[in-house]
C-alpha cells in the first residue's frame, strides 16, 4: 500500500514539473538563461565571449600577424601588448564591453585598400583591426631602429582617399631603437616613415680667374725733327755787344718818330 503512495507521489511531482516547463502566457515562451562571463570582475558588460576581427587584406601581402584580446571598461585604458614594431596599442573605450580582439598585420607592401604610396621613406606598412568600434582615442607605440637614416618620422594613417600624417610624439631611445607614440580615433591602414635630408650641394669651385685681354695703347705719332722747320737764325755772326748797340739804336730810332 505504501509502494503505490510512493509511486503515485513520484509521479505526480514529474507531472507538475512537466505542465511548469511547458506553461505560456500569451503565446510566448517563458524561457531563461544565463550568460557567463570571465575575467576580472566589476561592472557589467553588454556583450559576452570574444569579438573577433576579419581582414580583407592578401594573405601573400601578410608578413607577420598578431592578436590579443582585452576586456573593455567604459573610460579605462585597454593596453594591448604586440611583438613587432608595433610594440604597443592603447584603446580608451567608450563603454563596457567583453574581450574584444586586436588585430595587427605587418605588411610586406603598401595594403591592397590603398591605391597610392605616401611620400617618403617608408619602413613599414602594416594594418591594425577591431573587434569593436565602440571606443574613442587610440594611442599607437612604436619603434625604429637607431640605425635607421631617416631624420623625421612619422605615423601615416590611410583615410580612404589619402595618407595623413598623425600627431606624434618621440618617446626617446635606447641602444637599439627610437620610440614614438601616436594619436588617432581609428583603425585602418598604417605606414610609418621617414624623411631623409638631401644631400648637402657640393660647394661652387671657385671662379677662374678672368682671361686677361689684350689692349693696344694709343700710339703716338713721331715726328721726323730732321724735316722740321728750323728757327730762324741770323744769317751772319753776331757778338753779344754789337747786339746791345742795334737794340739800343732801334730804340732811339723809334723815340725820334
Amino acid at each position: 500500500m505504501k509502494t503505490n503512495h510512493m509511486i503515485l507521489f513520484t509521479l505526480f511531482i514529474f507531472l507538475t514539473v512537466g505542465i511548469a516547463s511547458a506553461y505560456t502566457t500569451e503565446g510566448v515562451n517563458i524561457t531563461s538563461s544565463t550568460t557567463l562571463i570571465s575575467g576580472g570582475g566589476g561592472g557589467s558588460s553588454s556583450g559576452s565571449g570574444s569579438m573577433g576581427v576579419s581582414s580583407d587584406e592578401p594573405y601573400a601581402n601578410i608578413a607577420f600577424s598578431d592578436r590579443a584580446e582585452k576586456y573593455w571598461y567604459f573610460n579605462i585604458t585597454s593596453l594591448y601588448s604586440f611583438r613587432y614594431e608595433v610594440y604597443e596599442v592603447a584603446v580608451l573605450p567608450a563603454q563596457n564591453e567583453g574581450a574584444v580582439m586586436l588585430k595587427l598585420e605587418i605588411l610586406k607592401d603598401k595594403s591592397a585598400r590603398t591605391t597610392v604610396a605616401p611620400a617618403g621613406s617608408v619602413y613599414q606598412y602594416f594594418n591594425l583591426y577591431s573587434g569593436s568600434k565602440r571606443f574613442s582615442d587610440v594611442t599607437i607605440r612604436f619603434k625604429v631602429p637607431i640605425t635607421w637614416t631617416a631624420e623625421t618620422v612619422t605615423l601615416m594613417q590611410w583615410t580612404g582617399t589619402e595618407w595623413k600624417s598623425l600627431i606624434m610624439k618621440s618617446l626617446g631611445n635606447d641602444a637599439s631603437y627610437r620610440y614614438y607614440e601616436a594619436y588617432t580615433n581609428t583603425f585602418s591602414n598604417f605606414a610609418i616613415v621617414g624623411y631623409v635630408p638631401a644631400p648637402a650641394p657640393p660647394a661652387p669651385a671657385p671662379a677662374p680667374p678672368a682671361p686677361v685681354v689684350a689692349t693696344s695703347l694709343p700710339t703716338t705719332e713721331i715726328t721726323d725733327l730732321t724735316n722740321a722747320s728750323q728757327p730762324f737764325k741770323i744769317p751772319f755772326p753776331i757778338s753779344g755787344l754789337e747786339l746791345v748797340m742795334v737794340m739800343c739804336m732801334v730804340g732811339l730810332w723809334c723815340r725820334k718818330k
